[in-house]
C-alpha cells in the first residue's frame, strides 16, 4: 500500500492552531505551505523550530528545492506496517 499523499494533505490540514500561531515562528509556517504546495503533506511539530513532512524516499530529492538551505532533512524509517502483536502477547516490527 502507497502513500496517500491528497489524504494525508487533507488529515495534516491544521485548521485550529497553525494559523494562529504562524507569527511566533514564521519559518516552520513559512516551510509549511511550500511543502503542502508541492503536495508533501506537512505540518508544524512541537513548539515551531521542527516541520514534519509526510514523502517518500523516492521523492526526497525532488522536495529539498522547497526546504532550501537553512534547514536539515532527516529522514526517518517507519514501518508500513507498524507493531504486530503476536498472540503471546509480544510484538515486533516487520
Amino acid at each position: 500500500q502507497g502513500l496517500d499523499g491528497d489524504v494525508l494533505l487533507d488529515a495534516t490540514e491544521d485548521r485550529l492552531h497553525q494559523d494562529y500561531r504562524a507569527p511566533a515562528m514564521p519559518e516552520s509556517a513559512e516551510l509549511v505551505a511550500r511543502l503542502r504546495a508541492a503536495g508533501v503533506p506537512a505540518v508544524i511539530s512541537g513548539a515551531g523550530p521542527t516541520v514534519l513532512g509526510f514523502t517518500t524516499a523516492a521523492r526526497l530529492d525532488s522536495i529539498a528545492p522547497e526546504v532550501g538551505n537553512g534547514w536539515h532533512i532527516h529522514p526517518l524509517n517507519v514501518a508500513p506496517h507498524g507493531a504486530r502483536v503476536r498472540h503471546d502477547g509480544s510484538s515486533v516490527r516487520s
